[in-house]
């Protein structure tokens, strides 16, 4: 069984057709595209704005548990799991919930680094932001 309670962001997964090879298993690189989707929800979820505040991708790294089939229901659980100066760490799960309990598809952590998008330079993350990443996520990061 896997334990959600460390994230306090959910939602479902819509797959879409072209997501999947010839056998309905949903393709190892679309995993990327559903981890940028969470994490832009998330930041949404929290009022980002996104033209003061550019996130770019640093680092990604995915952990294939078991295929995820289009006929499947899942849900992406995302989360701050570490606030550093300029950048942070977002840890998503794609979880297949079934009556029995959730199946780990996936884990993903990604490594995001604050980026002026006019200018091409990193900065610090701002107070407004760490303020909102701690009290949405309830904890001391």
């Amino acid at each position: 069984m896997i334990d959600t309670s460390l994230f306090r962001f959910r939602t479902p997964l819509q797959m879409r057709w072209s997501d999947c090879d010839m056998l309905g298993h949903v393709n190892n690189a679309v995993y990327l595209t559903y981890s940028e989707q969470s994490r832009t929800e998330y930041c949404n979820h929290l009022g980002w704005d996104w033209h003061e505040h550019g996130i770019i991708l640093a680092k990604v790294e995915v952990d294939f548990r078991q295929p995820l089939l289009y006929t499947d229901k899942p849900f992406i659980y995302t989360r701050v799991s570490r606030l550093g100066n300029k950048s942070f760490e977002m840890e998503t799960l794609i979880l297949n919930e079934k009556a029995e309990g959730h199946e780990l598809v996936a884990n993903i952590r990604s490594v995001l680094v604050m980026l002026h998008y006019k200018t091409n330079i990193t900065f610090v993350i701002p107070d407004e932001i760490r303020e909102k990443i701690k009290a949405f996520e309830g904890s001391d990061l």
